[in-house]
């Protein structure tokens, strides 16, 4: 017996190969190969793996808990080395959000993958934030939507981060894509209210945007094409742990100048980012930038008189920012932490055919610090800066007659008082909070402190917060946060009334967190503000400062998520704001007294995947115009308004509906998707719009049905 297995031995081939994942090409490490001679062996961190077999033929398992199992025969000694696809297993992961520590009373995350299954979001993980509880339900493509109101707020309240950062603006022309690199987003956060003293400078809502920051094992990139845009990601690794990743898009459908109100905007966006990774460190260096422009007539064409339309000048908008820093995380043992720096360019322009024009450009180099250390098994401390310098060159004309016409895009414009300067300003803000965890029984409290500077607003204050959460039950938990916010008025505002006071709000949040069979998540969120000196941005004339305001809210929300599969969530909200007026409360710009919606997709098998989306909420607030005189000097007719927000918009409802087919190759994909976006005609009115004299009122409406057919590829 002893000679014939040493014969075998001898006469034993090496059987290799490598194991990559099916559709992507990464390479699958740990996975069990397993012979029927007996022989057993691990792929390596490259996917590949050996086996010494004897002559003849043999079967080979490829097993693992991650991947499809699959079984080959295979001729020993074999030609060439293998190389083989596995499918990933359908794990049926639950992913449950509610629990997770946060210094924050709610926190809403979405992922690439929801994004990318989720009709109406054109892939774009930044728009996905329109269908989530506490944001306002808006018009799409109307000129009152332009960015997110969220809890009562109007768009100047919210902060918008990439890693940190903050970004200028965060959607391209009235939210119909983000500025975002959708492909290199990993998360996206949204911070309603009551959050917690990292973020400052925003007495409404925040949305932090975190970037891919693990290496890739292999080339990879994607392609998108649809009606209205194109686009394309490629990531790819180099020497040494280094490896870069590229993203681009631009629309398809550009502006005319013939029409008085462009549906769709030229725009592009890219990112370019550059890192190393270690163990415990990663490095990025990144830059990226956005632009967006249209042409339009400054009169109503369909009702204005032959005279005026013959004589309309055109205003011409832009605007583009351009982002280069870096950015250093680390993970240690007790420690995590991050720095970014990074240099901003924002310039805004809107010049009218006739000669005024406004043009603001920003220069400001920012940076962030963030740091969380383990103390003890119930203490942590956390603390870090956002410091940012900036300097602006700012040129303001006349818009004459026609002030009012572009005054919601260019502002200073349509105040009609001539400006230039460059001004300088410094903001800085130091935050500490520490989390005391298990305080009684398994309770969690949250003190900290923000302190903030501003130069050219000169002044300092300090905002105390704090967050409690009480596990209640083993699926249940109670939370409770409050704190005191502050904002600063623009730069622009500032410079016409230095006057200006710094915006104040104390903010409370409570809620309940229950989760059903470690499953079903139900989350119930009260909120009340209280501002004093709060501002308004009227589309003509100076800011207008307020002496209180108020909001309130009550949100109910579901949710439910099986990874790479299913998931769904649903809401409901009833929530009001007003600010008081020497003539009483009114309703704000951005008070919608009930909202709704509905998300959910679901991968069926067999490469089909099917969404759809539901949004529903009440109008938005409208000044009426009752009339008009005659303005000789200017041979013009000027409205005359009546009481501010009286009136409202339809109630809107929009239905998303999505229906996907992808074909797995081995080391690529390929997917065709149909999407149908649908408005009844009663949500349809996307504006209204006057004659000449104000005599006669309509509605300029929207389409109310969009088929949309894209394809995208990746490898």
């Amino acid at each position: 017996m002893i000679p014939s297995l040493l014969t075998a031995l001898a006469l034993a081939a090496p059987v290799t190969g490598e194991l990559r994942l099916k559709g992507a090409g990464d390479p699958l490490p740990a996975v069990e190969v397993r012979a029927s001679t007996g022989q057993v062996a691990l792929s390596d961190a490259d996917g590949r793996f050996s086996l010494d077999l004897p002559d003849g033929r043999a079967t080979l398992v490829f097993e693992s808990l991650d991947y499809l199992p699959l079984t080959l025969e295979v001729q020993v000694p074999a030609p060439a080395p293998l190389t083989l696809f596995l499918a990933p297993a359908r794990a049926h992961e639950v992913v449950v959000e509610a629990f997770k520590p946060s210094p924050d009373a709610t926190r809403h995350i979405v992922d690439a993958e929801q994004a990318m299954e989720t009709p109406g979001t054109l892939e774009d993980t930044v728009r996905l934030v329109q269908a989530l509880p506490g944001v306002a339900v808006q018009r799409e493509y109307s000129p009152q939507n332009g960015s997110l109101s969220v809890r009562g707020s109007s768009g100047w309240e919210n902060r918008y981060y990439l890693d940190g950062i903050e970004v200028p603006y965060l959607y391209h022309f009235k939210q119909y894509a983000s500025v975002f690199p959708t492909a290199q987003i990993d998360t996206l956060e949204l911070y309603p209210s009551s959050f917690g003293p990292e973020y400052g400078d925003a007495t409404g809502g925040v949305v932090e945007a975190i970037s891919k920051a693990d290496a890739p094992k292999t080339l990879h990139g994607t392609t998108n094409l649809n009606y209205v845009m194109g686009g394309a990601s490629l990531t790819a690794p180099l020497q040494e742990g280094w490896w870069i990743s590229g993203a681009g898009r631009r629309s398809f459908l550009d502006s005319k100048a013939d029409a008085q109100y462009p549906l769709w905007p030229r725009f592009y966006d890219f990112a370019l980012r550059v890192g190393k990774d270690t163990p415990a460190r990663k490095t990025q260096f990144f830059a990226m930038g956005a632009s967006d422009s249209y042409d339009r007539t400054l009169v109503e064409l369909d009702v204005a008189d032959p005279a005026e339309a013959l004589r309309s000048p055109t205003f011409s908008w832009s605007r583009a920012f351009q982002i280069v820093g870096g950015e250093r995380r680390w993970s240690i043992p007790k420690e995590d932490g991050r720095i970014v720096v990074a240099l901003v360019r924002d310039a805004r322009e809107g010049a009218m055919s006739t000669g005024p024009s406004e043009r603001v450009e920003r220069l400001a180099l920012a940076s962030r610090g963030d740091a969380q250390r383990t103390l003890a098994e119930w203490l942590v401390f956390a603390g870090g800066w956002e410091l940012r310098g900036e300097r602006a060159d700012i040129a303001v004309g006349d818009a004459g007659p026609y002030a009012a016409n572009v005054a919601a895009e260019a502002p200073a414009l349509g105040r009609g008082v001539p400006f230039s300067g460059t001004p300088s300003r410094a903001r800085v803000g130091l935050y500490a909070h520490t989390h005391l965890v298990d305080v009684g029984h398994e309770a969690r409290i949250i003190p900290g402190l923000r302190l903030s500077g501003d130069t050219l607003g000169r002044t300092a204050t300090a905002e105390p917060r704090v967050m409690a959460r009480w596990r209640a039950a083993d699926q249940t938990e109670l939370k409770l946060a409050g704190g005191r916010y502050t904002q600063a008025p623009d730069t622009l505002s500032l410079l016409s009334r230095p006057d200006l006071p710094r915006t104040s709000s104390w903010q409370v949040a409570a809620g309940i967190e229950q989760t059903v069979a470690n499953r079903l998540e139900l989350l119930l969120d009260a909120y009340a503000k209280r501002l004093k000196d709060p501002l308004d941005y009227p589309s003509s004339g100076l800011p207008v400062v307020y002496d209180r305001g108020d909001a309130w809210g009550l949100e109910l929300t579901t949710r439910y998520r099986l990874r790479e599969v299913f998931f769904l969530w649903a809401y409901a909200s009833v929530a009001r704001t007003h600010v008081e007026t020497p003539e009483g409360r009114i309703p704000t710009d951005a008070d919608q007294p009930y909202a709704g919606g509905l998300v959910a997709s679901w991968d069926v098998g067999g490469g089909w995947t099917l969404g759809a989306r539901y949004r529903v909420g009440a109008g938005l607030p409208l000044t009426p115009i009752l009339g008009s005189v005659y303005d000789g000097s200017s041979d013009a007719w000027r409205p005359i308004f009546g009481e501010e927000n009286s009136e409202r918009y339809p109630a809107y409802q929009k239905i998303d509906g999505h229906l996907e087919r992808t074909w797995v190759h081995d080391s690529w994909t390929l997917s065709a998707y149909l999407e149908a976006w649908y408005v009844p005609k009663s949500s349809a009115q996307l504006y209204p719009t006057w004659s000449y004299d104000y005599a006669e009122t309509g509605w300029v409406m929207g389409p109310t049905f969009f088929p949309l057919l894209g394809a995208r590829a990746s490898f």
